[in-house]
């Protein structure tokens, strides 16, 4: 995560306990006046609280970009960008973005990323109709995956800009959501260490935790059996294809033409009254199971290659084993 760091002290002495555990990691310091453990702003604190919300079992590699309201500078961005890819994260989410692309060193880092199969999430921006240059960069890069708000209904918000042509955009929930705050700050809230914020940068972080939940079911039986199939979904262009036919509803059209598609695991991650957990990965009904199946299909029309044969085979041996 990318952002304005994680409020892990307090002088009150207290922290939000999604904060405290080991799931929160210490990325590379960018700069002496950035201690990734402190946030004068919040944001990042909100941004980490919601990652592990959606995607609980994710470890957040905080990146402090910025202190207070000075401008966030690019180079620290892609020195950010750079390490995680060394630290070989699935996942890097920024809730940031510039107007302009003029910066080498961030260009170089995000297409980096992309060749090393580290999947880039970035807030589309907050400005509306407004917004001199549409959607924001880096979120407007092919090598990043856009997203925007959505209200509680799942309809885009007012302020997502303008996008770009032929590609479909992506929302999730971004107006007042509640996350962890830093206790020393102010907020509404009665509980302190938690916030209300509105805004692409809220939408953002819980993108990436879907994408998390996505990868870490891959690496869950019966997928695993599998590995193509986690590989490919590290690919951006094969993670949009799964999002958009599996984890999302058509939400309306933007002014270019562009569908909307609001994000919501639930479609594809469920349960019933027969399966109250998901099922099991060998029960032929369970929603596990199908779930499995579908992303499996839905890969093997894209690349072919008998995309989760190997992982049918197994469930077959393990049903046979079950009746033995």
């Amino acid at each position: 995560m990318i952002d304005s760091g994680v409020a892990r002290k307090s002088t009150k002495g207290r922290v939000p306990g999604l904060l405290k555990g080991p799931k929160i990691k210490r990325g590379t310091e960018l700069h002496p006046s950035l201690p990734w453990d402190i946030d004068t702003k919040g944001h990042g604190t909100h941004a980490a609280g919601l990652i592990l919300d959606v995607c609980p079992y994710a470890h957040v590699y905080v990146y402090r970009v910025c202190e207070g309201n000075e401008p966030i500078e690019k180079q620290h961005v892609a020195d950010a960008i750079t390490d995680a890819v060394k630290k070989k994260v699935d996942i890097i989410s920024m809730s940031l973005g510039w107007q302009l692309n003029d910066n080498d060193a961030l260009d170089a880092a995000i297409q980096r990323a992309r060749e090393q199969k580290v999947l880039l999430f970035a807030a589309s921006s907050n400005e509306g109709i407004w917004a001199k240059t549409g959607m924001a960069y880096p979120a407007r890069a092919m090598e990043v995956i856009a997203v925007d708000s959505a209200n509680a209904e799942g309809r885009p918000s007012n302020f997502n800009p303008f996008g770009i042509g032929g590609r479909s955009r992506f929302t999730v929930p971004g107006e007042r959501i509640r996350s962890t705050w830093p206790v020393d700050l102010p907020t509404e809230e009665r509980d302190p260490g938690f916030k209300r914020l509105t805004g692409t940068s809220c939408a953002t972080p819980i993108a990436a935790g879907i994408a998390g939940l996505l990868l870490e079911f891959s690496r869950q039986r019966p997928m695993c059996f599998d590995p193509r199939i986690e590989r490919w979904l590290k690919r951006v262009e094969d993670m949009r294809l799964v999002l958009e036919k599996l984890l999302s509803r058509p939400s309306g059209k933007d002014s270019l033409g562009n569908m909307h598609l609001n994000l919501n695991p639930t479609k594809l991650f469920c349960r019933d009254s027969e399966f109250p957990e998901g099922g099991d990965w060998a029960e032929s009904r369970s929603p596990r199971l199908q779930a499995a199946y579908s992303i499996a299909k839905i890969l093997n029309q894209e690349h072919g290659g008998g995309i989760g044969s190997e992982m049918s085979k197994e469930v077959d041996k393990e049903v046979v084993r079950r009746h033995q």
